[in-house]
């Protein structure tokens, strides 16, 4: 059988001194896979060093959740994705971007 998966990708804009991060639906399953309703928004958080990440809350992805943000680096624009702890539906997973980089966008896949 297949798994059931949905993922949630939410755009985020960087504002003055931090980013907004918007919720989006999760987009349709390929054949045979069950869509779901799912929706993830994300806080910014800043470390003790100065580096970034975000604490995201995703909703519909099952009865856990893996958040992720995907980073963009500040010295030469590399953009990567890290993936954060795991966490039940509606809670928070934290998850953050290396030193020297920005938080450019949030979602969470079914874990």
């Amino acid at each position: 059988m297949k798994a059931k998966y949905a993922t949630v990708l939410a755009a985020s804009a960087i504002a003055i001194g931090g980013f907004a991060g918007l919720a989006a639906p999760a987009s349709a399953a390929p054949s045979g896979e069950v869509s779901v309703q799912a929706s993830c928004s994300a806080a910014p958080i800043t470390g003790a060093e100065g580096h970034r990440g975000a604490n995201v809350r995703c909703t519909g992805l099952g009865n856990f959740f893996t958040g992720f943000i995907d980073c963009k680096r500040t010295d030469n624009g590399f953009v990567y994705r890290h993936f954060g702890t795991r966490a039940a539906n509606g809670g928070v997973s934290t998850v953050w971007c290396d030193r020297g980089a920005v938080v450019i966008g949030h979602g969470g896949i079914q874990s």
